[in-house]
């Protein structure tokens, strides 16, 4: 989710509003069934997507979100939230994990390109796992 026009990972699908490869979609209206998705990649989330990227996870499934201090998304729900959309946290806030290592972060800016790389060291991964 969130990967922009296209997806950096292997096999996955891309979901984003301006995707031109995977499924164009608002994050806040996923075009898949209940508990139908194994892993869920979030790279830059804006908040209000967490209702429905619980909803789509399968129990036991992932939901990976890769973040920088510059980016919208800020601090997970409280604990009470969490737990009403059955999310639990594996990790807070920890290092980029290595399966997202050979990723591109990009953030829009004033440039003529319109973006601008993000470092990668400053980039951060929390882990949510459907319970």
């Amino acid at each position: 989710m969130f990967g922009g026009q296209t997806s950096q990972l292997v096999g996955a699908i891309n979901v984003d509003i301006i995707a031109t490869e995977g499924v164009q979609a608002e994050t806040k209206a996923l075009p898949f069934a209940n508990e139908s998705v194994d892993e869920i990649v979030a790279s830059g989330p804006q908040a209000g997507f967490l209702s429905e990227a619980a909803r789509v996870l399968k129990v036991g499934g992932r939901l990976y979100i890769n973040f920088s201090k510059g980016n919208a998304f800020g601090k997970l729900p409280d604990v009470q939230i969490l737990k009403q959309l059955e999310l639990a946290i594996i990790q807070l806030s920890g290092p980029l994990e290595a399966q997202f290592l050979n990723c591109r972060f990009r953030r829009t800016s004033p440039r003529p390109d319109g973006t601008v790389d993000i470092p990668i060291s400053s980039i951060r991964t929390t882990i949510l796992e459907k319970i």
